[in-house]
């Protein structure tokens, strides 16, 4: 039997691959929803220099033009979600990393391992999946369905 049998290793790695996912994921809406917003904003400032040329008033497209701007800057925070989850995945394995060079994987005391790994989550929806993969109590859903990546996908947590 390996040495690794009776550890969290496993679970560590799922959790590391599932986290770059939820990242893979994030890009993807927010950039779509990035580059929609900027194509909007192209459109309305052609049609705020031809309102302005005809002597109309410009406040509704400027207000159009605002909102578009709003929406482009929260899809712009996705950047920093995904460093700060690819950060994460990165100490975690540096943390098992340092873990089982130390001793055999048998004689690693893991919840202090694995307590310093979620203590460094700055987003709540990491410490959920940590908490469902590692083994929370209570986080399995019994149909199946992984929740919490699902409400992850498209989502900007500001922080």
């Amino acid at each position: 039997m390996s040495d690794l049998a009776n550890t969290p290793v496993p679970a560590l790695l799922k959790l590391a691959a599932r986290q770059l996912e939820v990242a893979a994921h994030t890009t993807d809406a927010q950039v779509e929803t990035l580059a929609s917003s900027i194509a909007a904003l192209v459109l309305l400032g052609t049609e705020l220099q031809e309102a302005k040329g005809a002597g109309m008033a410009p406040e509704t497209l400027a207000r159009k033009i605002v909102e578009q701007a709003q929406c482009a800057l929260v899809a712009m925070q996705f950047h920093d979600q995904i460093v700060q989850r690819v950060f994460h995945v990165r100490d975690a394995l540096t943390e098992l990393d340092q873990a089982l060079n130390g001793a055999p994987a048998a004689e690693v005391d893991w919840s202090t391992v694995l307590a310093g790994i979620r203590v460094r989550y700055s987003m709540e929806d990491e410490r959920m999946l940590f908490d469902r993969i590692i083994g929370a109590p209570g986080s399995a859903d019994p149909n199946g369905h992984d929740a919490v990546l699902d409400s992850l996908r498209g989502s900007v947590q500001l922080f």
